[in-house]
């Protein structure tokens, strides 16, 4: 452009025509060639794959016990997660199932700058430490912009930032406890409603707490739903969870109580899927 000006000013010095077309003309080439780079640039990028991630990752505070298992869940979900924890043991188990993991204060920028959570775009906590992984997803939406949070917490806990883990409160230490004994074991279940001709097949009853937020401890804390998958769609489960017909969860059982869990779920409008595998709980 700078020297298509000089050019037309030499040209209008010396009387010859065609310098203000010659302007017009650069100023299109260079319209146009912005324009058509702007429509073209993202299907090239697909197509020669050089486009940048965008903020599909998971990022997990917590790997032991139901931690890990989420993690496969939406591993095999076509969901990539990483890992933080303070605990080397943690995470070297984590990076032997084939995770990406950091192991770090998850307080610090530069931890979560090297599990780069500028492509994280669902933080959740879940530790045993409610305020901790409540505290954690408010971090990493303050001080890297990730556009969505669940932490494990009590149902009252929960406020207009993020959603609690999972359809109810769960006791991750209980549950940690069963994982550590490989007393827990993953299927795969797909909703079609709830066996009652007193309402619409596709709703659910709602499943009873205590005043804390936890399973009644009569019913043993039989089940957790980890993960649906919902079309091409896959996210953690939440209390902001409703079921739609053909959802898939992923869902890890209490195997002492296998038989009472999978007629909780039945009875909940889910139905085990024929071709689901179990996956043996993680040894530590």
């Amino acid at each position: 452009a700078a020297i298509a000006s000089i050019s037309a000013v030499a040209l209008d010095s010396h009387g010859a025509e065609g310098g203000d077309q010659l302007r017009a003309m650069v100023f299109m080439t260079i319209a146009g060639t912005v324009v058509l780079a702007g429509f073209t640039a993202k299907p090239i990028a697909y197509l020669l794959d050089v486009r940048l991630p965008g903020r599909e990752s998971v990022g997990i505070l917590g790997i032991p016990g139901l931690g890990l298992m989420l993690g496969e869940a939406l591993r095999d979900a076509g969901r990539t997660a990483v890992f933080i924890d303070a605990n080397p043991q943690y995470c070297r188990l984590a990076e032997e199932k084939g995770f990406a993991v950091v192991f770090g204060n998850a307080f610090q920028e530069r931890t979560l700058q090297r599990a780069r959570f500028e492509l994280v775009g669902t933080a959740i906590g879940m530790t045993s430490n409610d305020a901790l992984n409540t505290q954690f997803v408010t971090y990493a939406k303050e001080n890297f912009d990730v556009p969505q949070g669940f932490a494990a917490m009590r149902r009252e806990d929960q406020t207009g930032d993020f959603t609690g883990l999972f359809t109810i409160s769960h006791d991750l230490e209980r549950w940690d406890v069963r994982v550590r004994h490989e007393d827990v074991e993953r299927t795969r279940w797909k909703f079609v409603g709830v066996p009652d001709d007193s309402g619409p097949a596709d709703e659910v009853p709602a499943v009873e707490v205590n005043s804390s937020g936890f399973i009644p401890t009569g019913s043993g804390d039989r089940f957790v739903l980890l993960v649906i998958e919902r079309g091409k769609r896959a996210f953690p489960t939440s209390y902001d969870y409703e079921p739609r017909a053909d959802d898939i969860a992923s869902v890890v059982i209490h195997t002492e109580e296998r038989e009472d869990a999978e007629a909780d779920l039945r009875a909940l409008g889910w139905e085990l899927l024929p071709e689901s595998e179990v996956d043996e709980a993680p040894a530590e």
